[in-house]
């Protein structure tokens, strides 16, 4: 029953049919009774961190010392060749065609007409990870260079934390025992970080005092660069740690299976659906887990739309689990290919 019906209903010994005058006069009260609830059932959303969205969230966190990580740019190296002598400052630029890279550091063209040189995106944002032998474009004619060319992809690039991967870190932040330098504070400071999307610490990895992290991208790909990584921790790891920032690596996957399919799906649907589900799987257990489960991929394909059976599955041409080293990341093989069964 609606606030006005409800008031209506109270209404006794006059006319309360709609236009009415005692209608008319309990309308407005009515609505204004409605709007009201349905502030506060959205502001009582505002305080718990599952359902808070937005600058909410952003303040529940802070109260756990979590900041949402805003948008950061690429970065790294490109080689630039022209006439020895000419100087290169920071407020010159090169291009991908859709972005700008500017130069962060001043140097001038040796005898042998190439240098290499960093730059960073001017734009933020995943967008300016430039893979390799894209930046070949100098937008405004720069006397001296002939050439330039990044021999590296650029990486860092990331957009700001969305609502669902700042939650996850809170819950991982407050599930999580922090003490002293503990694994679990190295682990939170690298997920901190730009475009870090998993962290693992091993300590004592080298003797006492020794600490390694291990980080992937957002992607939980690798991270080609993790400088910037590395010189944050610094400033605040515990006095006396000695702490090895590395990437992890990419290990990977070949999966084989023939697939039986119900005939009104297309095998090739099925099949990326598949890849998809597989790419998922190994997406969530990056950094968190050193086996790839068989029985697993054998769930996935056969909890597919459309799957009706499948026989013959193989990881790595072999019917077991594959192991990982503490420093490995599961990929599937791009040649990874099904065989459509009966």
């Amino acid at each position: 029953m609606s606030v006005l019906d409800k008031m209506l209903s109270d209404v006794s010994g006059v006319d309360n049919r709609e236009g009415s005058f005692a209608y008319d006069m309990l309308s407005p009260a009515a609505k204004e009774i409605e709007s009201t609830q349905n502030d506060i059932v959205t502001i009582e959303d505002c305080y718990f961190v599952d359902t808070a969205k937005g600058i909410y969230l952003d303040r529940l966190c802070r109260m756990q010392g979590i900041e949402r990580k805003e948008a950061s740019n690429a970065f790294g190296t490109v080689t630039v060749t022209g006439t020895a002598e000419t100087e290169l400052t920071t407020e010159m630029y090169v291009s991908d065609g859709a972005r700008s890279y500017q130069f962060t550091e001043a140097k001038t063209i040796p005898e042998e007409g190439t240098i290499d040189i960093d730059c960073i995106c001017t734009t933020a944002g995943s967008a300016g990870n430039a893979p390799i032998g894209t930046i070949t474009i100098i937008p405004i004619t720069i006397s001296g260079i002939t050439s330039v060319t990044n021999t590296a992809a650029f990486s860092g690039g990331a957009e700001v934390e969305s609502d669902e991967a700042l939650l996850e870190r809170y819950y991982q932040a407050v599930s999580t025992p922090i003490t002293a330098g503990n694994a679990n504070q190295y682990e939170n400071w690298a997920l901190s970080q730009s475009n870090v999307g998993g962290a693992k610490c091993i300590p004592i990895w080298n003797g006492a005092g020794t600490v390694k992290v291990i980080v992937c991208d957002s992607d939980m790909k690798p991270i080609p660069n993790v400088t910037y990584i590395s010189d944050y921790i610094n400033t605040v790891k515990p006095i006396g740690a000695s702490v090895t920032v590395v990437s992890a690596a990419e290990k990977s996957i070949t999966v084989a299976a023939t697939v039986s399919i119900d005939s009104a799906y297309t095998f090739s649907v099925v099949s990326d659906n598949i890849k998809s589900a597989i790419t998922d799987y190994f997406k969530d257990i990056a950094l968190k887990s050193l086996t790839v489960s068989y029985a697993k991929i054998g769930a996935i394909i056969i909890n597919t739309d459309g799957v009706t059976d499948y026989t013959l599955l193989k990881l790595d041409n072999d019917t077991a689990i594959i192991t990982l080293d503490a420093a490995e990341i599961p990929v599937l093989n791009v040649s990874t290919t099904f065989t459509q069964g009966a």
